[in-house]
């Protein structure tokens, strides 16, 4: 979902602009790692991220960037190269940093990327207190504050994230930083949470779009907060992503519940004795009839358990795009029906041959 990953940022450029002039502000923009899914991105990405930042840079009034576990090499980060583009308000936060600790509001704020601990030799927790021990002596009177990062709190719940979390993730209490600081905000999980552990509100503000089974039934929002008076006042403004929902399998379903104005994914679970030839050409029927269903997942299942989905897809261009031996005159966008038709029967007579396929 590359492409709605684009139009999501370029969303927040705009909806800032707005809010801006409504509002005769400035704001600040806060980036909390995993800018990229992997860290060799492709050259035209890196490029397009350059565009963006230079576009960012002239809405807001400070930018703040810090890498996450996505972007994290052996030699530095995926996202170095924003080092290098000479915006005077993008502060980029990496282990080479001089000052991790800015002053907003009068408020110290902390901002700590992710980072391999095994290799620097320091944990998550003596990072911390080494950046943050003297700044209570630059505002106006000592007072706790706020820490940005990309960390894995051990009360956090997650989803698809959990199977990247290794130990050299940034996994920490953040309670055990109660004494610094009032709130902690991080990256890293993707499901928006908010709670509290001893005296330190914890607040995962999640990813801007869905990308799992784990995402189904989750509203997706970004953040706007401001800082007053040892206290994060925040606002929640929902993101236009792609919904996740679950549905069962009624060939006679026609959607109506769906809202035409958002744009879903289906994850549809059928019983084992559905005809396989059958469900493939209702579900083909539905995606003409509803342009909005941008995917059908296909599963086994009777309701209860998103695990049986299978990585088939049931879209337009890419139509059962990880099932092996597909034609690869299906990966060119102007795919034509015919060519779709005949790879559905393909599909069904591949997985008549081989019936351990739908569990691959």
């Amino acid at each position: 979902m590359e492409s709605e990953t684009k139009n999501l940022l370029e969303w927040v450029l705009t909806i800032s602009e707005e809010y801006i002039s409504k509002n005769s502000c400035f704001l600040n923009l806060i980036f909390l790692g995993d800018w990229f899914h992997y860290n060799n991105p492709r050259f035209d990405l890196i490029m397009w991220s350059i565009d963006y930042f230079q576009k960012a840079s002239k809405i807001f009034n400070k930018i703040f960037f810090i890498p996450g576990n996505h972007d994290y090499r052996t030699d530095g980060y995926s996202t170095d190269f924003l080092k290098k583009i000479s915006l005077s308000n993008l502060y980029y936060y990496d282990m080479l940093s001089d000052n991790y600790v800015e002053i907003i509001d009068d408020t110290p704020v902390l901002f700590v990327p992710f980072f391999d601990a095994e290799k620097f030799e320091i944990s998550y927790s003596d990072f911390v207190r080494k950046q943050f021990e003297n700044v209570g002596s630059t505002t106006k009177t000592p007072k706790k504050g706020i820490l940005f990062g990309h960390f894995y709190d051990k009360y956090a719940k997650v989803g698809s994230e959990t199977n990247i979390i290794t130990k050299k993730t940034g996994d920490v209490a953040l309670e055990d930083f109660s004494d610094l600081f009032f709130a902690a905000v991080s990256g890293h999980v993707h499901t928006h949470q908010i709670y509290k552990s001893k005296d330190i509100e914890i607040i995962y503000p999640g990813s801007l779009q869905s990308f799992t089974a784990h995402d189904i039934g989750k509203e997706k929002k970004l953040m706007l907060f401001e800082i007053k008076d040892n206290n994060i006042d925040i606002e929640w403004i929902y993101s236009p992503a792609t919904v996740f929902i679950k549905r069962e399998f009624n060939p006679v379903d026609t959607f109506e519940d769906l809202d035409n104005t958002k744009e879903y994914v289906i994850y549809l679970l059928f019983p084992k004795n559905t005809d396989i030839k059958e469900l493939v050409s209702i579900c083909y029927n539905w995606k003409q009839k509803h342009p909005n269903i941008k995917y059908i997942h296909l599963g086994y299942g009777n309701g209860n358990n998103s695990s049986n989905y299978q990585n088939t897809y049931v879209s337009d261009e890419d139509f059962v795009n990880s099932i092996p031996h597909f034609p690869e005159i299906l990966l060119n966008n102007s795919c034509s029906q015919p060519d779709l038709k005949s790879y559905v029967e393909y599909l069904i007579k591949v997985c008549e041959s081989q019936p351990n396929l739908v569990h691959s």
